[in-house]
């Protein structure tokens, strides 16, 4: 068996390190409050690492251009990845990654249980050992990734993004069969919740009007999907990320060693 293609793996990292985006709410959950009986649950936001399962989705965008030259050395052009993925608790992690880069496509699919990890190349074979990884987790574009705490200098808990949800205008909507609180946000007030992030390395989002969406669940309080989309001065879009979240907690997922 042989390790991933090691010069197209850099590639891809290489490009979509351009999109480098956030960690959305941050680890250190803490156990619910009792509560008298009848009285409605208070609504917290939590760590997706609380759930014991789900799936995911994963899409992005970035347009030719978006970047500027410094941000985007290779001139590759447009920048196009689809994922799929999985979570079980507490290590067992799945996902599949096609990234588009213009000059060339690349597919993988990576396993991980515990310390062990596979990975393969298209419909290759599959390769265990250190050697081997994920094109989404080069970027740490999954949901553990972008939803939780990297213990990184903008760290928030979920209590602070919590509170800092208080107050605000959110409309209820039922999002693959759960009950959801969803929230609009232009870039300032996404900051004033979430605190300021580099969303594009260089301060190349300096010319774009940013505007972000965040669904969370409203009984389980986790963080459901992000859509963060950027548009140039003519109103194009140019940018855009979006991790969404389903099948929480679903006893059917099951993630196995692949050899």
């Amino acid at each position: 068996m042989t390790p991933l293609s090691t010069s197209r793996h850099r590639l891809f990292a290489a490009c979509l390190a351009a999109v480098a985006v956030i960690s959305m709410t941050a680890t250190g959950c803490r156990k619910s409050e009792p509560r008298a009986a009848g009285q409605p649950k208070a609504f917290r936001v939590v760590d997706v690492s609380t759930l014991a399962s789900y799936r995911y989705t994963v899409e992005v965008r970035v347009e030719a251009g978006s970047l500027g030259a410094a941000n985007n050395p290779l001139a590759l052009g447009s920048i196009q990845m689809r994922g799929t993925g999985a979570y079980v608790a507490p290590d067992r992690t799945q996902s599949a990654t096609t990234a588009n880069l213009g000059i060339a496509t690349i597919t993988t699919e990576t396993i991980r249980i515990g310390t062990r990890q596979w990975s393969r190349e298209g419909t290759g074979t599959w390769h265990e050992g250190a050697g081997s990884g994920s094109l989404l987790g080069e970027v740490n574009l999954s949901p553990s990734g972008l939803f939780s705490n990297t213990g990184g200098q903008n760290a928030i808990t979920p209590d602070e993004v919590t509170q800092r949800l208080e107050g605000r205008p959110y409309t209820t909507e039922t999002a693959a069969g759960v009950q959801t609180r969803h929230y609009a946000f232009d870039r300032a007030g996404f900051e004033a919740v979430f605190g300021a992030r580099d969303l594009l390395i260089g301060g190349a989002a300096d010319n774009l009007q940013l505007a972000a969406d965040v669904w969370f669940a409203e009984r389980e309080g986790a963080p459901l999907r992000m859509l963060l989309v950027g548009k140039d001065a003519t109103g194009r879009e140019v940018v855009k990320l979006d991790v969404a979240i389903t099948e929480l907690n679903s006893t059917a997922i099951s993630i196995q060693p692949p050899i």
